[in-house]
């Protein structure tokens, strides 16, 4: 049999790579190292370097291949298996020995390769003791708050301090050039905030499920290595602060191992276009994570939105029925606890709204840049089941509620839409208003729907002429509805709308279509636009966590991108677009420092 490992090296990104010949036959294998004289001992594998096998893929194969070097080979087109070398030697440099042990669908096969690992320029940040200081413990009893090391001959990482009072970890970066910056996590999901000397912090936050019957187990698996971002070091120093969030199994800061520079030798490349970007930024549910002022919320969240250079963001600033997060005049502010997505109760938004007007410091924010702030406005939720949320106008007009949802038939109801509407088109400097009928766009027909959306271009109209400043209107509508479509016949045909997003109830799959409205809206000004929703696909609804959205990974986002670009829509509007933030999304765009 010829050899079925074509080449071994150590790459650029210091991990051992093991080429293999690509054959019918093979069924595993399992990978060992030894150093000098010792034992063989079992290496630590990455069977591919493709993020979907990280997000997405079984978490019982992840784990054998971490803890046994075993992988299984049958019907995957693997090319290459990657040793990190660095979780079972450090920083050893010198000569190793690598043994690979095949099944074949006829016998076992075994085959050694030596190597000298070197030095290829890789630097880890990992010494917790010395970075951390007074701050941190290595007796595992201790309830002082402090930052706790494990360290032994196996492990070495960082876990979360039993309270809300920690400090922030500050790691000297004594290099400078041009780094790809990595987070090396023994366990759990990457759930801080991080960023370079002075600058703005930035989210790392990753997606996936942590219960292992799905194949997306990403919080379950162990010794994942995720990138942040390239940058210019130039000494000072990395900081690291954890969320505040706390749910239950909050994973926030599970399991830092080490903080990984890699000399940055590829150019940054945009992997996926859009005519016009619209990212939906939600402060409501920023909140929890301990952003309650304007100064926070916008340099750290707003942040991570402007980044992925968008044309618009549209802020939420309020649902019809629900106390609102602008100073109203005429509806209730936030201002009592409410129930999360989690079934915790949180105070937080309410602190939020008692610091400031998170759609006027939007705007403030938003001045002297070239991208358009629009108004958020969600259609329909009167949350009564909910009273801290619940608007009066709900609680006090019951008749006006029909199966949970306003019925928009009483003219009643569209006036107190209006008002509430006309007040933000009024008083705020933005570029425009997004009326979002989803996720909740029960008890509408033709006449509310074009009653509406007319008497709200007409407000924006009013203002154009006073102001001299064009302002926009888009809705977001199921895409499938029957009398949405005849609705914006007659919005379309009488120039009531600017823009159309195409969205499903609550998911990105299957794409919702969006033939019908190009069709509809061919040779007029209205734009026509795919959506892509904060959750990937409905699994299930689960007791304990409620329902249970699939993750999302680069392909997956990519691939939506790529689909809307071949139907030519006129842009992308992504809903809950923290989602595109997260740490396995945002190298699909050229990113932006801020």
């Amino acid at each position: 049999m010829d050899n079925i490992i074509k080449e071994i090296h150590q790459n650029s990104n210091d991990l051992v790579e093991i080429e293999i010949r690509q054959q019918d036959n093979l069924i595993s294998c399992q990978v060992f190292y030894r150093i000098g004289e010792e034992e063989w001992k079992y290496a630590s594998i990455y069977s591919t370097l493709d993020k979907e096998y990280e997000l997405n893929g079984n978490g019982y194969l992840w784990h054998q291949e971490q803890s046994i070097g075993t992988v299984r080979l049958y019907g995957r087109d693997l090319k290459a298996l990657y040793w990190n070398k660095y979780l079972n030697v450090r920083n050893y440099t010198g000569p190793a020995a690598v043994k690979v042990i095949f099944i074949t669908t006829d016998r076992e096969y075994e085959e050694v390769k030596i190597l000298t690992l070197k030095n290829v320029g890789v630097l880890y940040l990992d010494d917790w003791s010395e970075i951390l200081g007074n701050e941190c413990t290595t007796d595992p009893h201790d309830d002082s708050g402090k930052w706790l090391v494990i360290k032994n001959p196996k492990d070495n990482y960082i876990v979360r301090p039993k309270d809300d009072q920690s400090v922030d970890i500050r790691i000297p970066l004594k290099t400078e050039g041009k780094y790809d910056i990595y987070f090396g996590l023994k366990n759990g999901g990457a759930w801080f905030l991080a960023r370079l000397q002075e600058e703005n912090f930035s989210t790392v936050m990753t997606q996936g499920s942590g219960m292992c019957q799905y194949d997306c187990n990403y919080f379950g698996k162990e010794n994942k290595e995720i990138f942040w971002k390239t940058a210019h070091i130039r000494g000072g120093y990395l900081g690291l602060r954890r969320l505040k969030k706390i749910v239950p199994g909050d994973p926030s800061f599970a399991g830092l191992s080490y903080v990984k520079l890699v000399p940055h030798s590829k150019p940054v490349v945009r992997k996926v276009s859009c005519k016009y970007l619209i990212l939906y930024y939600e402060p409501y549910s920023y909140t929890p994570f301990g952003f309650h002022d304007a100064e926070n919320m916008n340099g750290i969240m707003l942040n991570d939105l402007l980044r992925l250079n968008p044309d618009e963001i549209t802020c939420q600033t309020v649902r019809i029925g629900m106390k609102s997060l602008h100073y109203s005049k005429i509806v209730e502010r936030v201002d009592s606890n409410s129930i999360t997505d989690e079934n915790t109760i949180i105070s937080d938004p309410v602190e939020l709204v008692k610091n400031c007007d998170i759609l006027e410091e939007s705007i403030r924010y938003m001045k002297g840049r070239k991208i358009k702030i629009t108004a958020n406005v969600g259609m329909n939720r009167p949350y009564i089941w909910d009273p801290g949320i619940s608007e009066k106008f709900a609680r006090e007009n019951p008749r006006f509620i029909k199966d949970g949802s306003f019925d928009f038939n009483f003219s009643e109801v569209r006036d107190y839409a209006m008002d509430i509407i006309g007040e933000i088109i009024d008083r705020y400097d933005i570029d425009g208003i997004c009326l979002d009928y989803l996720r909740y766009f029960e008890n509408q027909t033709e006449e509310t729907l074009t009653d509406i959306i007319s008497r709200v271009k007409d407000r924006l109209l009013s203002k154009e002429n006073r102001t001299g400043k064009a302002l926009n209107l888009k809705v977001r509508i199921p895409a499938d509805q029957i009398v949405y479509y005849r609705a914006m016949t007659d919005c379309v045909k009488h120039g009531w709308t600017d823009g159309i997003i195409l969205s499903n109830l609550a998911t990105s799959e299957p794409l919702p279509p969006v033939q019908h409205y190009q069709h509809l809206c061919k040779g007029t000004m209205t734009k026509v636009y795919g959506c892509i929703d904060g959750w990937k696909k409905i699994l299930l609804s689960e007791p304990r966590a409620g329902d249970l959205g699939g993750a999302y990974t680069p392909k997956d986002v990519a691939g939506y991108f790529k689909q809307f670009e071949k139907l030519r829509t006129d842009g992308v509007f992504v809903y809950q677009g923290d989602v595109m933030t997260t740490i396995h999304l945002r190298p699909l765009f050229e990113c932006t420092d801020i």
